[in-house]
């Protein structure tokens, strides 16, 4: 979607994936969603083994949303040529 913003960082390590930044966008995109992704993604990789496997993995999504200070400078910018956050700042 047009109105989503995210600036997230994804962390693997032996049977746990986190997932942590910033988001703006659709309250539809929720952290159940996000987890659900996540283990098809590992599932799609192919990690069926003891040790890390995408049905028991441990998924921690910790997103929190976009600073309203952020948010306004990129709508009032238009979005040209502004990233998604403070870096385009």
């Amino acid at each position: 979607p047009k109105d989503l913003r995210v600036a997230a960082e994804t962390l693997a390590t032996t049977n746990r994936v986190v997932i942590a930044g910033e988001t703006r966008g659709p309250r539809e995109i929720t952290r159940d969603l996000l987890a659900h992704l996540a283990r098809l993604a590992i599932k799609d990789i192919g990690y069926e083994q003891e040790g890390f496997h995408w049905e028991t993995a441990d998924i921690s999504v910790v997103l929190h949303g976009q600073s309203q200070h952020i948010a306004q400078g990129v709508d009032e910018s238009g979005n040209k040529d502004v990233g998604a956050g403070d870096q385009g700042i």
